[in-house]
């Protein structure tokens, strides 16, 4: 578009109207766009106009005021100009340049991820050749570890709890049972006779006698005490019967309760005589595998483990050392295995656990952690007590992160001292030089007020916290590296539990009868012996072995425990593995088929069994009962 200006004097002093003014180019009108006192301007037709006659060929600019016109000069039009072959070009200048710099970037990019995944295929290589030779050492380990613990179970046994302590854990589990009366020598406390001189007096109730006994003579097919189990499954049954298959799914009455604890007592024995080492050693294998590499003190998180919400993701440099340790100053140097990322309490764990175990002692002769120092025997210097926290921690904001070995660069081969603590102040007599009385106050602020007083959250390896005291989330992983011994343990508990024929044969025989009575089909039968045999006994001693056996189970071995369960579940179910199963179920998606095989050969040796005669299941049952009838007549 362009515009033409003519310049002149005075323009608007006596025509002010831009009405007024017009300029013509040839025949054609230039379209006054402004008018100013000095200046006038004006837009060109687009196109080339014809000259006026008379003018030839020449196109006069003319411009006129009224009836004043004068000729100001010539326009010359050169030509319209074709802007389309210079957008065509430069348009396919551009795509070409696009094209170019795609295919470069691209190039670039490809080249780029290429080294990327030649990368992670050699850190992969490098990951399978370290995950093979740390698989080597830890079979070895393992091996060795197996050797140890048949030795051990050879020599000292496995360390079940006794009868009542069992019996007390069965039956009130969760409970706090360190205090009851069937677990304390010596004399019953005041409350305790008192509770047993009320329940006597009830006792001597005659309308409570008669009330009692008046209920048990209506039942007319109740001819002994022992048939009591089995009268009250038979008409929980008959009661059920749209219900039948997911009857024992719940524990929503007595009786499935009274049966549950009648058969974890009855089993006792059995469990005694052997049949419950293959679970010892099953525990003490994922102990052992757990600790072979690191695991958060607080949260329970594990690099080894079968759990991918308790898979411990942050990256964590260790090396494994063995400990001189002389416990309580007898003068016996043993060695114990650690991680010298261990925190100060694990190590303390992790080294009592060996001694007492070397010493053939259980668990529960083991001191607590909280009463025993940990002290480092440092030559010339002296001794050294090691906390978890004092003035030397790392702190963080609101973060206190807990002491390890490698914070006191405690190495290989060093010569600790477990030793009890007697008074408070011991911590003053044996620290020397490098831990001074601030340095307990400091520790003893943190220990002992509520954390959100003093607003420090400990953490290890995970913070469990933000900032703001808010609950982090725990991150889910979606590959997990390890599969610990399963097949060996659990194939071995499995063959155990085929065998265990005295007491679940008679259960089982009365539900084959009570199925056959109620016309129930094989797969439901095949459901209550499941929930009575597997879930309601053996998996529960397999999430929580510290039921049957006396030992300290740590934190972080639960996760593991729990999957192992869940192993379990799904061989006494007809559990299907697909590509869209969980994590938890492929992790065992190859043995899972097998383990389920071997179920249903235990269901078909128990169904062709004989059942036991009646005559002996009552002798058993007497006996059973005149052994815990002595255990409560020493307390009486």
């Amino acid at each position: 578009m362009y515009f033409f200006f003519f310049k002149g004097k005075h323009l608007t002093l006596v025509v002010q109207k831009k009405e007024s003014y017009k300029v013509e180019i040839g025949s054609g009108e230039c379209l006054i766009s402004e008018l100013r006192n000095d200046t006038i301007v004006c837009r060109p037709p687009s196109k080339k106009p014809n000259p006026k006659s008379g003018d030839g060929e020449k196109l006069i600019i003319r411009v006129k005021v009224a009836r004043l016109t004068i000729a100001v000069g010539e326009a010359e039009y050169i030509g319209d100009f074709n802007y389309t072959p210079v957008i065509i070009v430069v348009s396919l200048i551009v795509f070409i340049v696009l094209v170019v710099g795609g295919l470069l970037l691209n190039y670039y990019y490809r080249r780029k991820n290429r080294k990327e995944i030649n990368k992670m295929v050699m850190e992969m290589k490098e990951m399978e050749e370290q995950t093979k030779e740390d698989g080597k050492e830890e079979f070895a380990d393992m091996q060795l570890m197996f050797g140890h613990l048949k030795q051990y179970i050879g020599t000292s046994g496995v360390p079940y709890h006794e009868y009542q302590k069992y019996i007390i854990k069965v039956l009130f589990q969760g409970k706090e049972t360190a205090v009851h009366a069937l677990l304390t020598d010596g004399e019953l406390n005041d409350n305790v006779r008192a509770a047993l001189d009320s329940f006597e007096a009830l006792l001597c109730n005659k309308f409570f006698m008669k009330s009692m006994i008046g209920t048990i003579e209506k039942q007319k097919k109740i001819t002994m005490p022992d048939n009591v189990v089995e009268y009250l499954l038979s008409a929980l049954v008959e009661k059920n019967k749209k219900q039948q298959k997911v009857l024992f799914n719940r524990f929503e009455n007595i009786t499935l309760r009274l049966l549950i604890n009648w058969l974890s007592i009855c089993v006792f024995p059995y469990y005694q005589s052997g049949g419950a080492s293959s679970l010892f050693v099953l525990y003490r294998a994922i102990e052992t595998v757990v600790e072979k590499r690191p695991a958060d003190h607080i949260t329970g998180d594990a690099k080894n483990t079968l759990s991918q919400d308790s898979f411990l993701t942050e990256k964590v440099e260790f090396k494994a050392i063995r400990l001189l340790v002389d416990f309580d100053k007898d003068g016996k140097e043993i060695p114990c295995d650690v991680l010298d990322c261990d925190t100060i309490s694990q190590v303390k764990h992790k080294c009592l656990r060996q001694i007492f175990m070397h010493q053939n002692k259980p668990a529960s002769q083991m001191p607590s952690i909280e009463d025993i120092n940990l002290e480092w025997r440092m030559g010339d210097r002296g001794k050294h007590i090691l906390n978890d926290i004092d003035l030397t921690s790392l702190q963080e904001g609101s973060y206190i992160k807990m002491n390890t070995l490698r914070h006191y660069n405690v190495k290989d081969n060093t010569k600790i001292i477990l030793s009890y603590k007697f008074s408070p102040d011991q911590d003053d007599s044996h620290c020397g030089k490098t831990v001074m009385k601030e340095t307990r106050n400091f520790r003893a602020e943190i220990l002992y007020k509520p954390l959100f007083q003093v607003n420090i959250h400990l953490y290890f390896q995970v913070k469990e916290v933000d900032d703001e005291g808010n609950t982090l989330n725990r991150r889910n992983i979606a590959q997990v590296h390890l599969k610990m011994g399963k097949g060996l343990h659990i194939t071995s508990l499995m063959h155990t539990k085929m065998n265990c024929h005295q007491f679940y044969g008679t259960v089982f025989s009365t539900l084959d009868g009570l199925g056959d009575k109620n016309n129930v089909d094989q797969e439901t039968l095949q459901c209550w012996k499941s929930e009575c045999y597997a879930i309601r006994i053996w998996s529960i001693l397999t999430e929580h072995p510290d039921l049957l056996f006396d030992i300290d189970k740590p934190k972080h071995v639960d996760w593991c425990l729990q999957s192992i369960r869940q192993l379990l579940l799904d061989c006494f179910h007809s559990t299907k593995i697909t590509k869209d199963s969980s994590l938890q179920k492929l992790l065992f998606a190859a043995e899972i088929p097998e383990y389920q095989r071997k179920v249903q050969e235990f269901f078909s040796a128990m169904s062709a069994a004989d059942p036991l005669p009646t005559n002996q299941f009552i002798e058993e049952m007497t006996s059973i009962s005149n052994v815990r009838g002595w255990i409560f007549c020493e307390f009486m």
